[in-house]
């Protein structure tokens, strides 16, 4: 998360969202991983950019997550207070 509560991403990865019909992720002005998998992912596989508020992302939401050295792949948000 940024310091104005959007996300980001995590550490070495990429994070989507999936938001009216289409995987998000958030945008290079959000201080994002702007890797090669994300660069893929907005010009072929179907991303967009858009920013992404932390209190949208739901417990146990399915989001995807990719870096250069992992490819893609799917996680489960849990959140630790359970909301």
């Amino acid at each position: 998360m940024n310091e104005v509560g959007e996300v980001m991403g995590v550490c070495f990865t990429t994070v989507y969202s999936f938001r009216g019909g289409w995987w998000v992720t958030p945008p290079a002005g959000s201080g994002c991983k702007e890797g090669v998998p994300r660069r893929w992912a907005l010009e072929h596989g179907g991303a967009r950019g858009r920013m992404l508020r932390v209190e949208e992302v739901r417990d146990r939401e399915v989001v995807w997550l990719s870096s250069a050295v992992g490819g893609f792949c799917w996680e489960i948000c849990i959140w630790a207070d359970g909301s």
